[in-house]
């Protein structure tokens, strides 16, 4: 190589390496401190592409898994709504039963006509269906959930984080089937037939009818208040499904995305490493390559 003095092609040379090396480092540090292996896009422009659309789709499927929790609540608050109503309703049952017995006199069938007074007024409190008030006592979220009126009966649920990714709950219409029990006055009628044992076996066969009776609901046909039950089970296992798959969803994507966006932090430090001697190194060299043109003054001596 020749000896100049305008241009010092080693200092050129050294300058180069060093900023190369500078540059590793600072890439080294910035994923080390971030701990992503793709910080902006000139990192890896098809990699942030990828696990930008990736993000998106696992915080979809967080939201989803928490729509779902959501529509556990409301199926549960249904079924124990509906729980409470068979109860009632076998114990009217019962009472009807004892009704219709030869052995009780008027004032006897009166004392139970007032229990089961008092047990169908509150079923019908449960429902709203023609209560004084024409509230629902099954609520979710302000909702009833006994209200065909309320959403059609139905109940949507985004489950999935792509559109049309729904479920729907349809919550049979839990007025239609007390209507038999409560609204066809198979109770109210014990009084005009003068609490008669007759009055007390229409309410049995009312009763049957709506625990195991087909039904036609807002939604499919129920086999009554029984039919009700079963469904609403049915469905919540269906929800627990759903939601044990989407977390297996999301765990598989968050490894993906994590493949693709996290840093090695092992290797970047083993770089780090390297790069910091390799910078040392260059700035050592540096300097003696900006010693080289003072070569010229002993040739010139």
């Amino acid at each position: 190589m020749a000896i100049s003095i305008e241009t010092n092609i080693a200092s050129l040379t050294a300058q180069r390496q060093l900023t190369h090396t500078s540059n590793k480092l600072s890439t080294s540090m910035e994923r080390l401190s971030s701990g992503k292996r793709i910080n902006s896009a000139k990192d890896d422009a098809g990699g942030l592409a990828i696990t930008n659309r990736m993000e998106a789709q696992i915080r979809g499927i967080n939201r989803s898994i928490q729509n779902l929790n959501d529509a556990s609540s409301l199926v549960q608050i249904a079924a124990s709504g509906v729980a409470e109503v068979v109860d009632i309703v076998q114990r009217i049952r019962e009472l009807a039963v004892q009704g219709v017995n030869g052995t009780n006199t008027t004032n006897d069938r009166k004392a139970i006509y007032t229990e089961l007074s008092q047990l169908a007024d509150q079923m019908d409190l449960l429902s709203g269906e023609g209560s004084k008030t024409g509230i629902s006592m099954i609520k979710y979220n302000g909702m009833s959930l006994s209200d065909e009126s309320v959403n059609s009966g139905n109940f949507s649920f985004q489950v999935g984080y792509e559109a049309g990714n729904t479920f729907t709950v349809g919550l049979a219409d839990i007025d239609e089937i007390i209507d038999q029990t409560v609204d066809n006055n198979s109770i109210d009628n014990i009084p005009g037939l003068n609490y008669s044992a007759a009055a007390f076996e229409d309410v049995i066969d009312k009763v049957d009818s709506a625990l195991s009776s087909q039904t036609s609901t807002n939604n499919t046909d129920q086999a009554g208040l029984l039919g009700v039950q079963a469904y609403l089970g049915s469905t919540l296992q269906r929800i627990e499904s759903m939601t044990a798959n989407l977390y297996v969803q999301m765990e598989n994507t968050a490894a993906s995305n994590s493949r693709i966006k996290d840093a090695d932090i092992a290797k970047e430090s083993a770089n780090l490493t390297s790069d910091n001697i390799s910078r040392q190194a260059g700035v050592a060299i540096m300097a003696q390559a900006n010693q080289q043109p003072q070569l010229v003054l002993q040739l010139l001596a």
